[in-house]
C-alpha cells in the first residue's frame, strides 16, 4: 500500500485507510497502526547499486510528519545502511571468489603434479622457475630446489653450449609476450 521510493530517497505520506484504498483491504498492520494513532509514514529504499536490499519505514502520530532536522538525520542514515550493505555483500562476493580461486588451484594442482608429461611453470620475469611436476623431475633427475632458474635448467638438460644457445633462442622467441 505505501509507495516505494528511488534509492536512498525517502518518501512519505499519510497512512492509506484500509476501508478507502482496495489495495490496503484486510491489511491487519495498517489497522494497528491507525488504531495506535499513526498518522504519517517515511519509506527509505535501501539499494545497493540498481538492487534493492530493502525498506526501513518510519511512522508518527505528529500531523505535521517529520521535521527537516530528521529527515537528514534519515537520509544520512539510509546512505550509511545502505553502504554497510553493500561492503558486506562485496566482502562476500570477494570471499567466494577467493574459494573458487582456491578451488581452481587445487583442481590445477592435482593435473599438474599427476600428469605424466614432464611440465614446469617459469616466471618469466624473473627467468625462476616456480614448479616442477613429479614427471619432469623423473625425467630429469633432478628436483625444483636443485634447478632454481630456467638458465640452471638448460645448462643441466643440454651440455653442449653451442646446442644449448640454439635451443634458448628458439625457446625465447616463441614465449609471447
Amino acid at each position: 500500500c505505501l509507495r516505494d521510493p528511488e534509492a536512498g530517497r525517502i518518501e512519505f505520506g499519510m497512512l492509506p485507510a484500509p476501508a478507502a484504498d482496495p489495495a490496503c483491504e484486510g491489511n491487519d498492520w495498517l489497522l494497528h497502526l491507525q488504531d495506535q494513532g499513526i498518522r504519517q509514514y517515511g519509506v527509505i529504499r535501501l539499494a545497493a547499486g540498481a538492487r534493492a536490499l530493502g525498506l526501513i519505514v518510519l511512522y508518527t502520530r505528529s500531523r505535521l510528519g517529520f521535521e527537516p532536522d530528521e529527515l537528514r538525520l534519515l537520509e544520512e542514515m539510509a546512505m550509511d545502511i545502505a553502504f554497510a550493505l553493500q561492503r558486506l555483500e562485496e566482502r562476500g562476493e570477494h570471499e567466494a571468489a577467493r574459494h573458487r580461486a582456491s578451488a581452481m588451484e587445487d583442481r590445477f594442482r592435482g593435473v599438474f603434479d599427476h600428469s605424466p608429461v614432464p611440465m614446469m611453470v617459469v616466471s618469466r620475469a624473473r627467468g625462476e622457475l616456480r614448479e616442477m611436476n613429479r614427471a619432469l623431475e623423473e625425467w630429469m633427475g633432478y628436483r625444483r630446489e636443485k634447478v632454481g632458474s630456467i638458465e640452471r635448467w638448460f645448462d643441466l638438460v643440454y651440455e653442449d653450449p653451442a646446442f644449448r644457445r640454439e635451443l634458448r633462442a628458439v625457446w625465447t622467441s616463441h614465449i609471447v609476450e
